[in-house]
This record gives C-alpha cells, sequence and structure tokens, in this order.
C-alpha cells in the first residue's frame, strides 16, 4: 500500500477510484463536485447519482466514472466542522474509512480522494489534512494505492509544511478566481441597499477554527426601526393625522379608465418562454449549454420550453444565472413565471449579493451557477437548478413513508 499527497486537478488524475465529496441530495452541488460532473458527464452522472438517493453523513454511493479516467466514482456525504466537536471530527474519520472499504469492495489497485469537508464544510486545512493523513496512511486492508488530491494554494502550502515534499503537477496554473469564490462571501462589505434592514441570514456553520485568525463575520445590523412600535414613531399614543381623500367625479374615473386602458393596451404580455428565448437569442446560447450553465439536466429543460408552464422561482433563478443576467433582468424574467425576489429569503439575499459582485460572470474553471451554490450550501440553502419539483416530490413521498 502505498499513501502520496499530490497538487493536482482530481478529474485528471488516472485511478481506478476516483471520490467526490457529494452533496447529501442526490444534486449535483458545487466546488469540486460541480467539475467532477462537467468532466464526468453532467447528465449522465446525475441520472446516476439520483439512482443512489439521499446519502447520509459518512454513506457512500457508487456510479460509472463516465468521462473520467478512473472505472468508478465513489460519492461520500461529509460532515461540517462544527468548532472542533469530536463528533464532526470522528465523522470525517469514517468517511475516509468508508470510501476505502468501498474501494476495496470494488477490487481497487488505487483510488483518488480530494481533501474532504475542507471547503464549503469548513474544516480547518490542517485539521483536514491531518484526519486524511491519518486514516488513508495506516490503512492497510489491501495493496492500493491511495493519493490524497489537494487543489487550491492554502491546502497545498499547509501539506508541505506538515508532510514535507508535494508534489505539485499545477505549478502556478490555478486561477485565483477560483480559490476567491471557494471562500465565504465578505458579508461585512454589504450595505444597507444590499442588505435588507429587517431581514438577518443565519449561519448553519461557523467559518472561524482555532487555526485562523478570521473571526466571524457579522451578516448585517437590523435596523432599531423594524422594532419600534407605531406609538415611538409618532410620538407618544397620538394616532397620525391621515387626510381624507376627496370624493372623485365621475369625470375622474372616466379618466382613470381612460389611462388604465392605455396602459392594458400597452402592457407587455410576453409569456416566460418568450422572454427566455429572448435573452437565449441575446446570448447566443444554445439549450444544451443553457440547461448546462443553469445546473439543470435535458429532461426537465424539455418541460420548461413548453407554452403556458410556469417553473419554480429555484428553477428561474438557475436559468437566470446560466444566462448571466443582471438584477433587472433576472426581476423580469422571475416576473414571467410569478415569481419575485424577496428580501426576507436568505437565498435571495445571497443571490443578490453574487450578481452585484462585478467580477462574478468573469470566465473561470468554476461555472457562476456552482460558485453562487457554493454560498448556498454553505449557509444551508438548497442549490439552484436540478429538476428541484422532483426532488420535493421524492422528500414529500420520503416523509408520508418515513
Amino acid at each position: 500500500m502505498a499513501f502520496k499527497i499530490i497538487r493536482n486537478d482530481i478529474t485528471k488524475v488516472a485511478a481506478d477510484v476516483i471520490v467526490n465529496s457529494a452533496n447529501p441530495k442526490p444534486v449535483c452541488g458545487g466546488s469540486t463536485e460541480a467539475i467532477i460532473y462537467e468532466a464526468a458527464g453532467y447528465d449522465e452522472l446525475l441520472d446516476a447519482r439520483q439512482g443512489i438517493g439521499y446519502l447520509e453523513v459518512g454513506q457512500v454511493g457508487v456510479t460509472p466514472a463516465f468521462n473520467l479516467p478512473a472505472k468508478s466514482i465513489v460519492h461520500v456525504s461529509c460532515p461540517r466542522w462544527n468548532d472542533g466537536a469530536a463528533e464532526s471530527v470522528e465523522m470525517l474519520r469514517q468517511c475516509y474509512v468508508s470510501i476505502l472499504q468501498q474501494a476495496v469492495a470494488l477490487e481497487a489497485k488505487s483510488i483518488a480522494v480530494p481533501l474532504l469537508s475542507s471547503g464549503v464544510y469548513r474544516f480547518p486545512k490542517e485539521v483536514a489534512l491531518q484526519i486524511a493523513a491519518e486514516i488513508c496512511g495506516n490503512f492497510s486492508a489491501a495493496e492500493m494505492e491511495i493519493l490524497l488530491v489537494v487543489y487550491d494554494l492554502e491546502a497545498f502550502k499547509k501539506a508541505q509544511e506538515l508532510f514535507g515534499n508535494v508534489e505539485d503537477l499545477l505549478k502556478e496554473d490555478v486561477l485565483a478566481e477560483s480559490e476567491h469564490f471557494l471562500g465565504a462571501p465578505n458579508f461585512d462589505a454589504w450595505d444597507d441597499e444590499n442588505l435588507p434592514s429587517c431581514s438577518k441570514p443565519t449561519r448553519v456553520c461557523k467559518a472561524s477554527s482555532p487555526l485562523s485568525s478570521e473571526a466571524p463575520r457579522k451578516l448585517g445590523k437590523r435596523s432599531d426601526s423594524c422594532s419600534k412600535p407605531v406609538s415611538d414613531i409618532f410620538g407618544g399614543f397620538a394616532k397620525p393625522r391621515i387626510p381624507k381623500p376627496k370624493a372623485k367625479s365621475i369625470h375622474d374615473q372616466d379618466t382613470a379608465m381612460a389611462d388604465i386602458d392605455r396602459l392594458l393596451k400597452n402592457m407587455n404580455d410576453d409569456s416566460f418562454q418568450d422572454v427566455l428565448h429572448g435573452y437565449m437569442e441575446r446570448a447566443n446560447i444554445t439549450p444544451v449549454q443553457l440547461y448546462t450553465d443553469s445546473n439543470l439536466n435535458r429532461k426537465h429543460f424539455s418541460k420548461i420550453k413548453k407554452d403556458g408552464y410556469r417553473p419554480s422561482k429555484n428553477t428561474a433563478l438557475a436559468l437566470a444565472v446560466g444566462l448571466q443576467l443582471n438584477l433587472d433582468e433576472t426581476e423580469d424574467l422571475l416576473s414571467r413565471a410569478g415569481h419575485a425576489l424577496s428580501p426576507i429569503s436568505k437565498t435571495d439575499v445571497i443571490f443578490r449579493y453574487c450578481l452585484r459582485q462585478k467580477d462574478f460572470y468573469k470566465p473561470g474553471r468554476i461555472k457562476p451557477i456552482y460558485r453562487m451554490n457554493d454560498y448556498l450550501e454553505a449557509y444551508g440553502e438548497d442549490v439552484l437548478g436540478i429538476d428541484d419539483e422532483k426532488q420535493q416530490k421524492k422528500s414529500q413521498e420520503a416523509e408520508v413513508s418515513g
């Protein structure tokens, strides 16, 4: 058995088994998972992953590797960092044990493993590396080459510091842009326009750790006016004086009706499909490229194109990102399906934040939809895209059967 740490793109590593740190739901999340889906063949891998179903933390599932230089992909659901709680550390150890045992069952001679839980799940790099080296380095159940594949520069430098010589197969080819988007968004920079004063998203996991000097970020300030009683606003308990509306004449009503008639005549009654098609033409994007860039599958996209079909808000937001729309254009597209961005939705607040970043649509190794999903997953929100209606139905059926 040989254990080795290298720096590389895991989709380029030739091994019998490649490990995917999977979203517990049968969907494609962000970060390394998104890159694996792209390289393997998005539709084929998503269909196979949906056949596995929901994965509890520590559970594994196996799919073919499709276009990857491997025979199989072992999908594992990993834990979140919980301020160094022994339970989360032990669960991560069990994840490594489970994937290695599964590789043995597959009679694999080699396995490529990413640094589990060190991305959006916030395990400090040093802790994640020590756990990986402890389990992989001491695994002796079979003669199998185990490659721990790190990607970002921070993990690479930390691995060199802890374990000495680590082969760098990427050199300086990695885009700094990808590392920027895999970190937590800087919510301290939000102003009152970016963050609704009456809403305050709650973190699902804390980003701080004893190994990092970065303190947990505040997500915004609640405006004092949101909690003031009416009596304070108007002084004592006096009620505001509201002038009585003047009675309108028949002439005024006729004028109003004429104005409304004119507005209705000029109303833009384009359907969701009409507007979607217009944005597709402007972007010069093919249907295949759009549903891929929106994290949707082919069957769902075919349904969306049918006249009269109103997609869910999740799907409409995913399409907006796939089309690289700005906020005004997104609002236009959403309105055609009867939706709107809400100031009290954590998903919508994060969505607005991302689209206000000037470089959000900057070309890079990771597509914008996966960057967005990284943030949403980090804060416990559902990812955008996939066949969300199908997933909702499955969840409801699971609740009934449970």
